[in-house]
């Protein structure tokens, strides 16, 4: 099993890295212009130049100067990769690596391509957490890499697939009571999208509810230790306000407050002035444009359904959050506040997206896998070959409207759906890296005793 995982998440590497694009948008571009300036110019005003990646479209305007609008946790842990294709341009080699673009514009792909590796190892281990048998986790995940939406996010420099594995890492560090990793990841998470600083207070709900008799609650909520995790919190969260400053001179959270060309950024209570329940509904399923439902060359970019137009096996759920609240009483209502919440924030958007909400694809797909291996336990019984038929219909139906999701929203022919695919040597430049963190990873899991990966 050790050797089976290692390569999936290699090969699931490699799958996610040519079916990614380059900048191609003026999302990606705020980001990009924004890692771009910091590393040239030291400074966060964006030059013509960097102007141009936002599409003009991306951007904030203040007092005669232009900034990029994204909150900056993406483009602050995009350096990085920034600095090696940097380095790679220096050394002479940028033509050989890529004939077609700058280094440094594909290496920052590399970002959420590491972040949606880690966010399949941290749902095996919660799957794990969760009473999931090994060879069932480690069976499901290819679902949860290529018939999710994941696999899109982890293909461009959005912010999304960043916040799906530091919320991810905020529910196991929790759960396993690791409390200054929870405090981390809640803070790059809340500097990566904005809205998950609104998860704090029921993070601190569970700690408190669930280990305030317990005998490590003395240990765990001692002053000293609240003192040193607050401490932290703020340090990371700080640099949300502290880059908004430096830009507008105002302290804020929102990094679109002067937002170039939809005024409605402006605020809070104007952005946040949609139709909670049409925008509920467009999240879930899409039946507003529901032609797109049968027809997919109508749901394609920003018109992608609701997450289970495009994932309909993630319905089975359901079930799957009885079958938790047996045993995980405290943990399913932490997950489902997380749900409630992010949903009904990006439901109120004037701009409502289905990727607006990656960050509980996750928490959909957790559930599913442990109804689905209850379902399998026990003997055979037609009713039970029945639903299971079922499930693998919605689970295909799902992969194959991923992969016209993701082709299609850049673009790509379908006779030729990888052409990224010809920036082979970047992948090569960081495959060392891919191969030590998909080893460590592996690594951690399998020092259990084989009893636990029955």
């Amino acid at each position: 099993m050790r050797a089976v995982f290692f390569f999936f998440l290699l090969f699931t590497a490699f799958v996610y890295f040519i079916s990614a694009s380059y900048i191609t948008c003026s999302n990606d571009g705020s980001h990009f212009a924004l890692v771009r300036n910091i590393v040239e110019y030291r400074t966060l005003e964006l030059d013509e130049t960097g102007i141009e990646y936002t599409r003009k479209t991306d951007l904030s305007f203040k007092d005669g100067k232009y900034y990029s609008d994204r909150s900056p946790g993406t483009a602050y842990l995009a350096i990085p990769f920034y600095l090696v294709g940097k380095v790679i341009r220096f050394l002479g080699m940028s033509t050989w690596i890529s004939k077609v673009q700058q280094p440094e514009e594909i290496f920052v792909m590399f970002l959420p391509i590491i972040c949606g590796l880690i966010s399949i190892f941290v749902v095996f281990e919660l799957l794990l957490f969760f009473g999931v048998s090994g060879k069932i986790a480690l069976s499901a995940l290819p679902l949860y890499a290529f018939g999710t939406l994941q696999w899109l996010e982890s293909s461009h420099l959005y912010s999304h697939q960043i916040s799906i594995l530091f919320v991810l890492m905020a529910i196991y560090f929790i759960v396993n009571r690791k409390l200054v990793a929870l405090s981390l990841s809640l803070a790059v998470a809340s500097i990566v999208e904005i809205q998950n600083i609104l998860l704090l207070p029921f993070f601190i709900f569970y700690l408190i509810t669930k280990y305030v008799d317990d005998s490590l609650g003395d240990k765990m909520f001692s002053p000293g230790k609240m003192s040193v995790l607050a401490f932290l919190f703020l340090v990371v969260y700080s640099l949300l306000p502290l880059h908004n400053y430096f830009e507008f001179g105002v302290w804020t959270i929102k990094s679109n407050s002067y937002h170039y060309v939809f005024k409605e950024e402006n605020s809070f209570i104007t952005s946040l002035s949609g139709n909670y329940f049409i925008g509920l509904e467009r999240l879930l399923m899409g039946f507003a444009n529901y032609r797109a439902i049968y027809n997919w060359h109508l749901g394609i970019q920003n018109e992608i359904p609701g997450v289970f137009g495009v994932s309909p096996f993630l319905l089975f759920c359901v079930p799957g959050w009885f079958i938790m609240w047996r045993r995980f009483k405290y943990e399913v209502v932490l997950m489902l506040v997380v749900i409630i919440t992010l949903l009904s924030v990006v439901a109120l958007h004037k701009t409502v997206l289905t990727r607006h909400i990656s960050t509980i694809y996750p928490l959909f797909f957790i559930p599913c896998v442990i109804w689905l291996h209850k379902l399998v336990q026990g003997r055979f019984m037609i009713r039970k070959a029945a639903v299971m038929l079922l499930f693998a219909s919605t689970a295909v139906f799902s992969v194959a409207r991923v992969y016209y999701s993701l082709h299609t929203y850049w673009g790509h022919s379908l006779k030729n759906p990888f052409p990224f695919i010809a920036e082979w040597k970047c992948f090569i430049v960081f495959l060392p890296l891919l191969v030590s963190i998909s080893y460590l990873l592996v690594r951690k899991r399998f020092v259990v005793s084989s009893s636990s990966l029955s």
